[in-house]
């Protein structure tokens, strides 16, 4: 990591400091211009457990991990949106590489999409800190949505409930080295087969995305983490999140987030032994964003159990997430 000392090489940490700020100003200008407010991929604590959106970061650091993750929008409000992760990783040392699964449900009134993906990544060092992985996935996607619950006519076009189940493919790229990261990632692309449904497509939509963070040591156990991440979800449109985090020897850390669909949040993390904590509070800055009043923001709890297992033959270094 960085140290601010009498040996510290200023010149590398502005460069690094650049890299970062050059990857968010890309984000900017090259994609495009008009900001949707929402997503079909979305959650605030993307620093803590970025696996959903680049299965490479199974690749970064020297534990195997468990992740569980539930995401409730404007707590109260009927039928608001909820989403519940589950991910976790393990290491095969003999190639450098880690094997996983993703599962994710997201509920929105009547409707439900639910998918499982298996992961697959490996690592390649480029040089003495410096290295690239690179994960595949592959699953299923199933969309469910059960309109006859809404009506109590008989009605036949009024109750008609649609089922989908389709395969899915993905891939991550990470470049990351002990103190920075950058990756490229598209967990989602919904394959089509002619004859295998007589209903449209568009319930399964496409997510790219763009991340890239840093970390600072500040002063003795105290650690600056920054990162930005930009989603791209194919007929839906961008928007770019920005996060900073200040960290106590790892066992405690607070921060911010902030939305370019002018949401912010609050959060904190803890670490006891093996165990992680992770919370937001995430509220709306104008009055469309805070549907149900500041009182019922979206709220969001990681849990996380890292097995501490040694990965690689070459010495990774501290988490930069």
């Amino acid at each position: 990591m960085f140290k601010i000392g009498k040996k510290t090489n200023f010149f590398s940490l502005f460069k690094k400091q650049a890299i970062a700020l050059f990857a968010i100003f890309f984000c900017f200008f090259l994609l495009p211009n008009k900001l949707f407010a929402q997503q079909s991929f979305s959650y605030t604590q993307y620093m803590i457990n970025p696996l959903p959106f680049n299965s490479a970061f199974s690749l970064i650091d020297n534990d195997s991990r468990a992740d569980l993750m539930v995401r409730k929008q404007w707590a109260g409000v009927s039928g608001a949106p909820t989403t519940q992760f589950v991910d976790g990783y393990l290491p095969i040392e003999k190639s450098n590489g880690a094997a996983g699964l993703i599962f994710e449900n997201d509920q929105i009134g009547v409707e439900s999409l639910t998918q499982l993906n298996g992961f697959y990544g490996q690592t390649v060092q480029l040089g003495k800190q410096h290295f690239l992985a690179m994960s595949l996935n592959l699953g299923l996607r199933n969309y469910a949505a059960n309109y006859s619950s809404l009506y109590s006519t008989a009605d036949p076009l009024l109750t008609q409930d649609l089922k989908q189940t389709k395969p899915n493919i993905g891939f991550g790229l990470l470049y990351f080295s002990e103190d920075f990261y950058i990756g490229v990632s598209a967990p989602q692309f919904t394959l089509k087969f002619s004859g295998n449904s007589s209903l449209p497509n568009n319930n399964f939509r496409n997510d790219y995305f763009l991340s890239a963070g840093i970390t600072d040591n500040l002063l003795n156990g105290l650690k600056l983490k920054f990162a930005t991440l930009v989603t791209y979800t194919s007929g839906v449109g961008s928007t770019i999140d920005v996060s900073s985090m200040f960290y106590y020897r790892e066992l405690f850390g607070f921060g911010a987030n902030y939305a370019s669909n002018n949401e912010a949040a609050f959060i904190v993390s803890t670490k006891f032994k093996s165990f992680s904590f992770g919370y937001s509070y995430q509220f709306g800055l104008n009055a469309e964003n805070n549907i149900g009043g500041p009182t019922n923001a979206t709220q969001e709890l990681t849990i996380s159990y890292g097995l501490g297992h040694k990965r690689f033959y070459v010495k990774k270094s501290n988490k930069v997430f």
